[in-house]
C-alpha cells in the first residue's frame, strides 16, 4: 500500500439524492478518479474556474491533477461529489484541503459544477471538510476567495468563518474558522 492509500478516510463517505432525485455520493478521491476530475475542471464556466483557481485555465496541469487526485489522508483531504456510477460517474462538485507549513492548520478549496449550483453541495462538502480537519486534529482552517465570490463568503459566514479583506491584496478575501473555538487563536 501506498503512502497516499495508507490511510483512506472510507467513513466520509455519504450518498444522498439531489432536488432531481438524482443518486449522489460524496467520497474522498481515488488516483484513479484523474480523468473525471480533469473533465470537471473543462466543463466548469469561465467564472467558475476564476473563482476556484483565481485564473482562467482550461484545464489542470499534470501535475496539479495528481496533486488533486494522489492525496495523502495522513495529512491532506480531497473530496468529491458524484453521480452516475463507473464507467458512467461523473464528478459534480470538490474540495480539498492542504496541511500549511505550521501544520496545525489547513486551507482549503471547493467548486460546484455550474449545473449543480444551489442544492447545498458546496456546504455539505464544507462540513464534512470541516469535520476531516477536526478528526485531524487541525486548530484552523483557512480560505482565500476573490472578493466578488458572493456565494463563497456567505456560504463562509453560515459556516461560522470570520472574514476579512486580504492585507497585500484587496481584491481577495481571507476566511477563517477557529475548529476547536475553545482555543484561541490569532486570524493569522
Amino acid at each position: 500500500m501506498t503512502d497516499t492509500t495508507r490511510y483512506y478516510p472510507e467513513h466520509l463517505t455519504q450518498q444522498f439524492h439531489l432536488k432531481d432525485g438524482q443518486l449522489a455520493t460524496l467520497r474522498p478521491i481515488h488516483p484513479e478518479d484523474a480523468e473525471i476530475e480533469q473533465d470537471f475542471v473543462r466543463h466548469l464556466s469561465a467564472q467558475a474556474r476564476h473563482y476556484r483557481f483565481m485564473s482562467y485555465l482550461n484545464e489542470l496541469p499534470p501535475s496539479m491533477l495528481e496533486r488533486f487526485t494522489h492525496v495523502d489522508f495522513t495529512r491532506d483531504m480531497g473530496l468529491i461529489i458524484t453521480v452516475g456510477t463507473p464507467p458512467d460517474e461523473t464528478e459534480i462538485a470538490m474540495a480539498q484541503y492542504s496541511l500549511r507549513d505550521d501544520r496545525t492548520s489547513c486551507e482549503f478549496a471547493v467548486a460546484v459544477g455550474d449545473d449543480y449550483q444551489g442544492q447545498g453541495l458546496g456546504r455539505r462538502l464544507m462540513e464534512t471538510m470541516i469535520r476531516a480537519a477536526r478528526e485531524h486534529g487541525l486548530r484552523h482552517m483557512f480560505g482565500l476567495t476573490l472578493h466578488d465570490n458572493e456565494s463563497m463568503k456567505q456560504l463562509a459566514r453560515e459556516l461560522g468563518f470570520r472574514i476579512r479583506i486580504h492585507l497585500d491584496e484587496p481584491r481577495l478575501v481571507e476566511m477563517l474558522l477557529d475548529l476547536h473555538p475553545s482555543n484561541e487563536g490569532e486570524f493569522r
